[in-house]
């Protein structure tokens, strides 16, 4: 969902990541902000490109040990891909957030932003629309927690 061609998109790298996974224990170092929710609000929010001092801090906040798990391989390539898509539908398209796992992901996304140094993207997490399907209200994502 992250335009490639943008001048904002960051490519994924692996630099000084500060936890790993284990192929024979079927785990990864998991990001919590993954590198397409990263870069689909990056962009679509406004704003000049990031310079490569700044690219150089982004890269470091997205690997530090804040943002990394060891999960599993599924609850990273299927479970939490699956939910990151629902995220970046509401970033790009600006669709409320309709699933409760999506939503405890994307709050998950914007509390581990918080950390960053930059805070565009959780700026732009924060400021997505979760549905609450009882109510049929919305609130926002970063309000999300007292909702539950």
């Amino acid at each position: 969902m992250a335009n490639v061609n943008s001048p904002k998109y960051i490519d994924r790298s692996d630099a000084g990541m500060e936890k790993h996974g284990s192929v024979k224990d079927g785990t990864h170092a998991a990001h919590i902000v993954s590198w397409e929710v990263a870069n689909a609000a990056l962009s679509h929010s406004p704003g000049a490109p990031m310079g490569d001092e700044s690219r150089a801090v982004f890269t470091s906040d997205m690997n530090s040990s804040e943002n990394l798990r060891i999960k599993s391989d599924t609850g990273n390539l299927i479970t939490d891909r699956n939910n990151d898509a629902v995220v970046m539908d509401a970033i790009v398209w600006g669709d409320p957030i309709s699933t409760k796992t999506a939503a405890d992901r994307g709050i998950q996304q914007y509390e581990a932003a918080l950390t960053f140094d930059n805070p565009t993207i959780a700026d732009r997490l924060g400021d997505l629309t979760v549905l609450n399907a009882d109510t049929g209200r919305t609130h926002l994502l970063r309000n999300h927690r007292d909702h539950q």
